[in-house]
């Protein structure tokens, strides 16, 4: 099992780079938004955990000239077009709302692949995963317009089926995923959730 799940990772990693990809996680989102639609010409995107830039970079693609991304991170992100612009900032901070409503105070559409440094500690990196997933939908909710639309990463722990139940109060529509790029032995899987309706 295990050196299946690193050749996939491998796989992933080799195709990344020969597309020019940031990381092979621009692949989870590229299949996200094959089966949902998420996002759309002309979109402004939050792009929340955005470092190294994969998911910006496929999302500034997707938007087009007309649209915008956001990144945020405690990581500098290169640009990743000229409808990009980075905002160095940690999402856990009541700061970080202040800092993002300067470069743009409404989306359509929340992207949060975020995620701890491992640990080594499953249950202290799940904790911390479901930490940021629900300030996440903070976020979203915030800073999200009537109708748009949101994708969160969560590492399944004991906080799990809380978040979901959480998200399902503020989206008409609510899909738990796991894109092929991602580990089968991983916890992770994306919450996409579609059309806020608060």
């Amino acid at each position: 099992m295990e050196w299946h799940i690193r050749r996939k990772g491998e796989f992933y990693y080799k195709k990344a780079k020969e597309l020019g990809y940031r990381s092979r996680s621009a692949f989870k989102l590229l299949e996200i938004q094959e089966k949902f639609r998420i996002i759309k010409n002309g979109n402004k995107v939050l792009d929340l955990g955005a470092a190294p830039g994969g998911w910006s970079q496929i999302a500034s693609g997707l938007v087009g000239d007309a649209g915008r991304i956001v990144g945020v991170d405690i990581q500098p992100v290169p640009a990743t077009g000229k409808n990009f612009k980075f905002v160095l900032a940690d999402i856990t901070k009541e700061s970080a709302i202040k800092k993002i409503s300067v470069v743009c105070n409404i989306f359509d559409v929340v992207l949060s692949d975020t995620a701890p440094t491992v640990s080594g500690f499953k249950d202290m990196d799940v904790g911390i995963s479901e930490v940021l997933a629900f300030r996440s939908l903070e976020l979203a909710q915030a800073l999200l317009k009537e109708k748009g639309n949101f994708i969160c990463k969560i590492f399944q722990g004991k906080r799990f089926t809380e978040f979901v139940g959480q998200v399902e109060k503020v989206f008409l529509k609510v899909v738990v995923f796991k894109p092929s790029a991602s580990d089968k032995a991983s916890k992770e899987v994306y919450v996409v959730a579609l059309s806020k309706s608060t």
